[in-house]
């Protein structure tokens, strides 16, 4: 008996393996993402078929996408979907959180950065002052009394942050930066830095990019085996950095010129999970209240 329930127990897991690893899309699902961690996310799946992937800039592609309805899936920022769908000007739900706590300060060793209170008095050079980082970080100053005039959010990214701060040409000691930023200070300009978790100062979870799902699109099982797909996809990056590195450096240059050493480094700080929304929804209606987003209704969540 027991040689017979081990026998099926083999089978199942046999099946079950099979059946992820047969798992396709039968006809062209399009996907529009921003560059940075989210493409590096999607990364492994420009070579499957009949998946299509778009990779925009900023957010004004990503809002563009959500409002018209074109895209079977949009990956953007939790705040961007919320207030689109909050409106009605978007009809997208949300599937999963794909990233998460990806916003730290950077300064060279030789300066103090223990807590946030480290930068009182301090110039800090920064990004998306209403963006999710650029939120977090203002939230912390409110909480500490620290002066906000002294954030400067004049550039757009965390790769124009990278770009100043690493060639020097601020007076600022102090930066607001994301991964994969911070390991190309690290690793492509030989920088030694500090780096303080702006997530774990704040003490809660921030969700950043989110997968939403086009509700009226009519491939809806061909989007949920591309879902599957995502999910297994940011399983494989996590378990092996440096395979995935090598794998999607063969598809685009976009992460050749990131480098595998960038890539490797970069992967376990960017905090890519495959997070279902719907068993989400605290960390989200959180991270929402803290970005002065209303808590979208039910209908919101997929």
């Amino acid at each position: 008996m027991k040689k017979f329930f081990i026998f099926m127990f083999l089978i199942i897991t046999t099946l079950s393996l099979a059946s992820c690893g047969n798992v396709k899309v039968e006809n062209e699902v399009k996907i529009i993402t921003p560059y940075g961690t989210p493409y590096l996310a999607l990364g492994g799946l420009l070579d499957e078929e009949n998946v299509k992937i778009d990779a925009v800039n900023g957010a004004d592609g990503l809002k563009t996408a959500l409002v018209k309805g074109e895209y079977d899936v949009v990956v953007a920022p939790i705040n961007l979907g919320a207030q689109l769908f909050n409106k009605g000007n978007s009809k997208y739900v949300i599937e999963a959180v794909i990233t998460m706590n990806n916003a730290y300060i950077v300064t060279e060793n030789t300066n103090k950065l223990d807590s946030i209170k480290d930068l009182e008095g301090q110039n800090v050079l920064g990004f998306g002052q209403t963006g999710i980082p650029g939120s977090v970080l203002k939230t912390l100053y409110s909480n500490n009394n620290l002066d906000q005039s002294l954030i400067d959010f004049s550039q757009a990214s965390s790769s124009a942050v990278y770009s100043i701060f690493a060639g020097g040409s601020t007076n600022a000691k102090y930066a607001l930066m994301s991964e994969p930023e911070i390991s190309k200070l690290v690793l492509n300009d030989k920088k030694e830095v500090k780096s303080l978790d702006l997530t774990k100062e704040l003490g809660v979870d921030v969700p950043q990019a989110c997968i939403y799902v086009n509700p009226n699109s009519e491939k809806q099982n061909d989007i949920d085996n591309l879902l599957k797909l995502i999910e297994n996809n940011i399983k494989s990056l996590n378990k092996n950095p440096s395979k995935y590195a090598d794998e999607v450096i063969a598809l685009d240059r976009t992460f050749e010129a990131m480098t595998k050493e960038v890539i490797v480094r970069s992967i376990p700080l960017t905090n890519i999970v495959y997070k279902e929304a719907s068993n989400f929804k605290t960390e989200i209606n959180n991270i929402l209240t803290i970005l002065g987003v209303p808590n979208p209704s039910e209908e919101f969540y997929r």
